[in-house]
């Protein structure tokens, strides 16, 4: 069945290319957050929470990383590997620290998806339109 140019134009003007996420790209997303939530929770607030204390080439140059977390029960203080104890209350710094990284995260692995996912998109928006006009 051959479609009128009048169609033709009518689809071309009503299919378009949306600029929304699509149902796998929102599920690509929320991996994204859920991976940066435990990497930003996990490794960049004990690195950043060094640095703020100690400096970035302190820590670097004496190579300072936490020997011992206690848990969130328990009232001790964080170790550090040159000898030093950070308390819990000292410790609450990197939690800002760690959404801001978060944060970041979360905003460029936004904007690479909705880049990625609009041209899939637009790559069935003109495969669809050739179908169309080819037809």
């Amino acid at each position: 069945m051959e479609l009128s140019s009048f169609e033709k134009r009518v689809v071309a003007r009503t299919f378009k290319a949306d600029s929304g996420l699509g149902k796998s790209a929102l599920a690509v997303l929320r991996l994204w957050i859920v991976a940066t939530l435990f990497s930003a929770c996990y490794f960049a607030d004990h690195y950043l929470l060094l640095v703020w204390y100690y400096g970035f080439l302190r820590v670097h140059k004496e190579g300072l990383h936490l020997t011992y977390s206690p848990s969130p029960e328990s009232i001790e203080d964080y170790v550090v590997s040159n000898g030093d104890h950070l308390s819990k209350v000292d410790s609450f710094v990197g939690l800002p620290l760690a959404v801001g990284v978060w944060l970041a995260l979360i905003f460029v692995g936004y904007l690479t998806i909705k880049y990625l996912s609009h041209l899939t998109k637009r790559a069935v928006y003109r495969k669809t339109l050739k179908k169309i006009y080819d037809a």
